[in-house]
């Protein structure tokens, strides 16, 4: 089988034979051009094909190598610029080759030698500290152009929880930023830092490095957390409202001066039943997440659940046990002090955060807020019933969009939906 490849202007041929000679044929014809490739400016990618030997798109790959100008027939390497190519090859019509990675980015402050973490160069990531020998790094998405709203997920999944709301924000005209909580989705998974002050502290290095300016901060579930510790700590110089979706706060344990709470012993049993057999445990909460035995097979697929089942057990086992605890943290402190217009949703059928214990307690508790009750919602309202949380969601950052320049001075009745 014969191809090309357009690269830089040249063509590379990829032909079908012998392995070694087709390889080091290609290799000469890429090292030919590595004085090209020196003239362009510092992070920049210069090459990325969608031809691989008709076999699939080529990927990207950014390989130093300590080794100038050695060949085999299945990795080459040149010091300045770093490049990597990898023929493939497969049984169909003998041997055939494709460049499964070809790609040149010219970053003169790499070590020669050392490999880049594939992370630098093909995913967003912020570094919100350090443990040992490596970096703790969030993961985050950022899309879309406009008015910037930050997504913030709950226990136990990742920014993928927000897969039907995120496409409904752009097509409204929002920027919209997701990230992984220390511990979940992609993001690094330490052993220290699960608590709330240190999430906010996250989410205030996140909204920094990316200078952000009037947004709107959306958690659901533990994620309705950092959005309140945020706010109560940090102020809202750069936020101009939030969203709490089935929320945590304002205070879950039971105690003297807090008898709505739930007994410390029920979270206690949830501490021992996670770290005796997580993905079991796994699978108890995600039933009560989503109400599966009211829901499932209709507001919720087999296929919805098994993704979010893996999603979970991807975790931290260590952020699995750790975040519960975090649950009966008290954020009655925090309320008052926040400044911004607030909107609450919560599903009255909420096992998880029960809406009685939570979100029913928040008005009077946050000075400008407006309180949306979906009848029959779950914890999982962003799945289940996203329609009617994206609905009130634009409905309340639009409207805010609309006051103009001093949202502090919006007010917005508390009215249930």
């Amino acid at each position: 089988m014969k191809g090309s490849i357009p690269f830089l202007g040249t063509t590379i041929s990829n032909t079908t034979g012998d392995a070694e000679n087709d390889g080091e044929r290609r290799f000469a014809q890429l090292k030919n051009l590595v004085s090209t490739v020196r003239s362009y400016p510092s992070g920049s990618t210069i090459f990325q094909s969608a031809h691989s030997g008709g076999r699939g798109q080529a990927k990207g790959e950014y390989i130093p190598r300590s080794t100038p100008l050695e060949s085999s027939a299945l990795s080459y390497g040149i010091v300045h610029p770093p490049l990597a190519v990898r023929p493939i090859a497969s049984a169909r019509n003998g041997i055939e080759f494709g460049l499964q990675y070809v790609s040149l980015e010219v970053q003169p402050s790499a070590p020669v030698g050392v490999r880049r973490d594939p992370k630098e160069r093909s995913m967003p990531y912020v570094t919100v500290g350090v443990e040992n020998s490596g970096n703790i790094d969030l993961y985050y998405e950022d899309h879309g152009s406009g008015p910037t709203v930050v997504l913030i997920h709950g226990y136990p999944l990742s920014g993928r929880a927000w897969d039907k709301q995120i496409p409904v924000l752009l097509e409204a005209g929002f920027r919209v930023i997701t990230y992984d909580r220390r511990g979940f989705g992609k993001s690094s998974q330490p052993t220290s830092g699960y608590d709330y002050d240190t999430f906010a502290a996250d989410l205030k290095i996140l909204i920094e490095k990316l200078d952000l300016s009037d947004a709107t901060l959306v958690g659901h579930s533990m994620g309705t957390g950092e959005v309140t510790r945020y706010l109560g700590t940090y102020g809202s110089a750069r936020v101009a409202r939030g969203v709490l979706v089935s929320p945590i706060p304002p205070f879950l344990l039971e105690t003297g001066d807090n008898p709505e709470g739930l007994p410390r012993s029920l979270f206690d049993g949830f501490m021992q039943s996670a770290r005796a057999d997580t993905p079991a445990w796994m699978k108890g909460f995600l039933d009560n997440f989503y109400n599966m035995d009211v829901l499932g097979g209709t507001l919720v697929s087999d296929e919805a659940f098994q993704a979010s089942w893996s999603m979970a057990i991807a975790a931290s086992a260590t952020a699995a046990v750790a975040c519960v605890p975090t649950w009966v943290t008290d954020f009655r402190a925090d309320l008052p002090k926040i400044e911004v217009p607030m909107l609450v949703v919560h599903g009255d059928a909420d096992r998880v955060l029960p809406f009685e214990k939570t979100g029913k307690r928040l008005p009077g508790l946050i000075k400008d807020m407006q309180l949306v009750v979906i009848a029959g919602g779950p914890h999982a309202i962003s799945w289940t019933h996203a329609d009617q949380v994206n609905r009130a969601l634009l409905d309340f950052v639009q409207a805010v969009e609309i006051r103009g320049t001093s949202p502090l001075k919006a007010t917005a009745s508390s009215a249930p939906n």
